[in-house]
C-alpha cells in the first residue's frame, strides 16, 4: 500500500512515479486482473493515460537536470542530495520497478514506462535551448547574489520573485531599501522569468505537454536545489494549497 500524501511530499518526484505505477498495477494484480489476457488489456487501456502523464513527468525530470546541469555547471547542490546526474536517476528508479515480485506486474511496468523515452529537439529548438540557458548560465551568479542577499527566492510556480517585505531581515530592508539595488534585482527577476517561460515552452513542445505541467516539475526542482539559508515557497496545507514562504534548510 502506497504512503500517506504527507509521507511523499519529502520524496523525489521521480520516486514519487514509479511508487505510482508499482501500486496502481499492484492493485489490479491483486485483484486478479492480470492473470489473463483480457485483463492485463484492460489494465493497460484504463491506466493508459495516468501512464502517459508519469512518463512525461520522469522525462521533465531528466530534462531540469540537463538544463540545471548546464545553467549551473555539473557540481549542483542536487548532486548526491535528492536527485543525480542526468540519465542514472532514472535508471535507479527503474530498477526499484526490477524488484517487484509479482512478475506479471513488473512486466506491466515496463511495458507501460520503457527505459529511457527519446524526445527528437528539431534544429530550431536545439538553438532556442542553447541561446536561454547561455542567458540564465550567464545570469547565474548575479541571481545567486540575490539570492544569498535574502531577497529573492524561488516561488512555486517555478519562477524567482522578489521576497515580500514583511519577511525581510534588516539587512535585507537596508539593500531593497537602495533604488539602485531594487532596480536591478526586479530587472534581473523579470530577464530571469522570461527565460525559464521560454524554457519551458521548449520543454513543453519537444515532450507534448503543457507549459504549465513543465513549470510545475521544473518548480520542484529549483526549490530542490536552493541552497541551505534560501527562500522557497513551501505547501504547508495541501487542502487549502496554502503556500508560504520559508527559508530553506
Amino acid at each position: 500500500m502506497l504512503k500517506s500524501k504527507a509521507f511523499w511530499r519529502g520524496v523525489p518526484v521521480g520516486i514519487r512515479v514509479i511508487a505510482a505505477v508499482v501500486g496502481a498495477v499492484g492493485s489490479l494484480s491483486g485483484a486478479g486482473l492480470l492473470g489473463h489476457k483480457a485483463g492485463r488489456n484492460a489494465a493497460e487501456s484504463e491506466f493508459s493515460s495516468l501512464v502517459a502523464d508519469l512518463r512525461k513527468q520522469v522525462d521533465l525530470l531528466q530534462a531540469f537536470m540537463k538544463d540545471l546541469a548546464s545553467i549551473r555547471g555539473p557540481a549542483s547542490p542536487l548532486e548526491g542530495k535528492l536527485w543525480r546526474l542526468p540519465g542514472s536517476q532514472i535508471e535507479e528508479e527503474l530498477a526499484l520497478a526490477s524488484n517487484v515480485t509479482d512478475k506479471p506486474v513488473a512486466d506491466l511496468v515496463f511495458r507501460i514506462l520503457g527505459v529511457g523515452v527519446a524526445h527528437a529537439e528539431t534544429t530550431s529548438d536545439a538553438d532556442k535551448l542553447k541561446e536561454v540557458r547561455d542567458s540564465m548560465r550567464t545570469r547565474y551568479p548575479t541571481l545567486r547574489r540575490y539570492k544569498a542577499d535574502a531577497t529573492v527566492g524561488e516561488d512555486r510556480r517555478g519562477y524567482v520573485s522578489e521576497i515580500p517585505k514583511q519577511l525581510l531581515s534588516p539587512e535585507a530592508s537596508e539593500k531593497m531599501s537602495d533604488e539602485k539595488y531594487a532596480k536591478a534585482l526586479r530587472k534581473t527577476i523579470e530577464e530571469e522569468n522570461a527565460d525559464r517561460r521560454q524554457l519551458y515552452e521548449i520543454r513543453a513542445g519537444t515532450i507534448r505537454t503543457t507549459v504549465e505541467k513543465a513549470a510545475s516539475i521544473y518548480a520542484e526542482g529549483w526549490r530542490a536545489s536552493a541552497n541551505p539559508g534560501e527562500w522557497i515557497e513551501v505547501l504547508v496545507d495541501e487542502k487549502k494549497n496554502r503556500w508560504e514562504w520559508q527559508k530553506r534548510k
